[in-house]
């Protein structure tokens, strides 16, 4: 019974979305309409992609402010311990100096990266919400084209029932008309037809 009823419901949106479709080609503001919920939908996860991509700027360079730090620590200990004749100590320093300095420049190439990333999602960004509006306007535009049509269809149709209508009752009236006539000639041939029976009657 579950699945007959899945199955009757599979069916049922198939067929709503069909009947759906089929009304969109109709009306084209309909079917703006819908793509521009569509177009609304993939700009706002555009927007959150580019929070996205902002905040992985924002974190690029708290770490590479933060390696550069320490990388400027690490050096100066360095030094500090190589005037002291501390080898053991130097030869740490040294170490942790290379690996900020590698660090360093990692972090700056991926921050020089992300940032030129983010500079492209901004762009598209902006591109798909200037098209989102156009897309609003244009659909305005088929509005007020689709009033006018709206408005001339029904004053066609109107002129049209008043034309029909004039022309059932001229045709009444050319029906009345040759009745009247009619009536009226054989009105006539029946006088007529009096009258002569009269005159014989005087002969």
């Amino acid at each position: 019974m579950s699945t007959l009823w899945m199955k009757m419901k599979e069916t049922m949106d198939t067929e709503m979305q069909h009947w759906q479709e089929k009304k969109e080609r109709n009306n084209p503001a309909e079917s703006l309409q819908h793509y521009i919920k569509q177009a609304e939908r993939e700009t706002e996860k555009t927007a959150v992609l580019v929070a996205r991509q902002r905040q992985l700027v924002d974190t690029f360079t708290k770490e590479h402010e933060e390696a550069s730090a320490m990388l400027e620590k690490r050096t100066y200990q360095a030094e500090i311990v190589k005037e002291k004749g501390n080898d053991e100590f130097y030869a740490f320093a040294l170490r942790e100096k290379e690996e900020y300095e590698t660090r360093t420049e990692k972090l700056a190439a991926m921050k020089k990266e992300t940032e030129k990333q983010l500079e492209e999602i901004e762009a598209k960004y902006e591109s798909m919400k200037h098209k989102v509006k156009d897309m609003h306007i244009k659909r305005l535009e088929l509005m007020g084209k689709e009033n006018v049509f709206r408005v001339n269809y029904n004053s066609r149709k109107v002129y049209n029932e008043e034309e029909n209508a004039a022309a059932d009752h001229f045709s009444d009236m050319e029906w009345y008309l040759d009745g009247l006539a009619h009536w009226e000639k054989n009105d006539e041939e029946k006088q007529s037809f009096d009258e002569r029976v009269a005159r014989l009657e005087e002969k």
